[in-house]
């Protein structure tokens, strides 16, 4: 077992990060999150895993998160979402996932298009300030546990 790799695995499931996400998208990224989840599931039968069901855990997290910011007052623009480190790389691939993987594709409008965009940029910028080494041991811990 790779001592380094489950120091970052802890660490990384204990600090947060905070996410601002306009709430004119909050519903559409919920629904984002919840076909992952569906298509992880769907590969969980095929293959019983560590990564996987790690992986469904936390993006469940990431739905009830959602969920309940969804119902911060109403004339708010925004909603702040705080996240763990792993939870923000599952809610990150999940939102880099919308943009290229067909499965999860939704038909925004253009003006919902560029707030997606407005969050990818965010999701990439809190992402460029961590530790490339440390994602990368977090990553092989859980693939070889």
């Amino acid at each position: 077992m790779n001592i380094k790799g489950k120091d970052i695995y802890i660490k990384f499931n204990n600090e947060d990060m905070k996410i601002e996400i306009p709430k004119l998208i909050l519903f559409d990224v919920a629904q984002q999150v919840n076909k992952y989840i569906e298509f992880l599931q769907e590969q969980k039968d095929s293959k019983d895993n560590f990564a996987i069901g790690d992986n469904i855990n936390k993006a469940e997290n990431i739905y009830t998160k959602i969920l309940i910011v969804s119902g911060e007052p109403y004339g708010r623009q925004e909603v702040i979402l705080y996240l763990t480190i792993a939870e923000f790389l599952v809610f990150r691939y999940v939102v880099f996932c919308n943009h290229t993987i067909v499965h999860f594709k939704s038909n925004f409008n253009i003006y919902h298009t560029e707030k997606f965009k407005e969050l990818f940029q965010q999701i990439e910028s809190l992402y460029n300030n961590l530790s490339r080494s440390e994602v990368r041991a977090y990553w092989n811990y859980i693939k070889n546990n």
